[in-house]
């Protein structure tokens, strides 16, 4: 009997301390009401085309949105001429904003209204240097294919679009590839293809890593050490 009393005690003693632990742990919390909580705006979110100098965005554009001169959003490029970002911040109802495209400032503005959704093409001018025009494609490029001056893959491999290797890749393909219509047509089915897959490239750092290194890399050094042999 008497080990059943203290038995039964020990478990009142165990249920009290437990209570008191689970008082404490809700006296710990600020007597805040619900309707005083705040919670993050939802933001004002753009999406839709972004070209420069009349070419689709490359994937590795980056386009950001400032509010005077404070950034409120950014998006990198994964598919080629497409972005989807969001703005949001301490910003007023009605203030402009103005987007940026590789840190050249777009054509087009809008005002802020949070909570909304808004389709927004934009357009941009190359940043200095790199305004070069797309050249015509060659007399025997496959009618209906796309044209591009992008090295879809490469880039996406490297991280950026400026990098010293895809320019030796850009040249071996202006030099060598397009000038026969064996060549144009390997160039117009990448062409085809590469965008899709340099998307899912992008978003992989093991990914980069693998293309870049067992792929983009060995092509290089092979153009790099014939050079000699297609070069003027």
């Amino acid at each position: 009997m008497d080990s059943m009393i203290r038995s039964r005690s020990k478990g009142l003693q165990s249920a009290a301390l437990g209570l008191l632990v689970l008082l404490l742990l809700l006296a710990s919390y600020p007597a805040e009401p619900l309707y005083a909580q705040t919670y993050p705006d939802p933001g004002h979110g753009f999406y839709g085309a972004v070209r420069v100098n009349g070419r689709d965005a490359a994937v590795g554009t980056v386009v950001s949105a400032q509010v005077a001169g404070v950034q409120h959003g950014r998006w990198t490029v994964t598919d080629p001429g497409q972005y989807a970002l969001v703005v949001q911040g301490d910003i007023a109802e009605g203030a402009t904003i103005d987007f940026y495209v590789d840190d050249q400032k777009a054509d087009q503005t809008h005002s802020f209204h949070d909570g909304l959704t808004t389709p927004l093409d934009l357009t941009a001018p190359a940043a200095p240097g790199d305004d070069d025009p797309l050249p015509p494609p060659p007399p025997w490029w496959p009618p209906g294919f796309p044209y591009f001056n992008d090295c879809f893959i490469a880039t996406a491999a490297y991280g950026t679009p400026t990098a010293e290797e895809i320019d030796v890749l850009r040249e071996f393909r202006d030099v060598v590839l397009l000038e026969s219509a064996a060549g144009s047509r390997f160039v117009a089915l990448y062409y085809l293809f590469s965008p899709p897959a340099a998307e899912v490239i992008s978003r992989s750092d093991l990914l980069r890593t693998i293309v870049r290194e067992l792929v983009v890399d060995p092509v290089v050094r092979m153009a790099r050490a014939t050079g000699h042999l297609w070069r003027d």
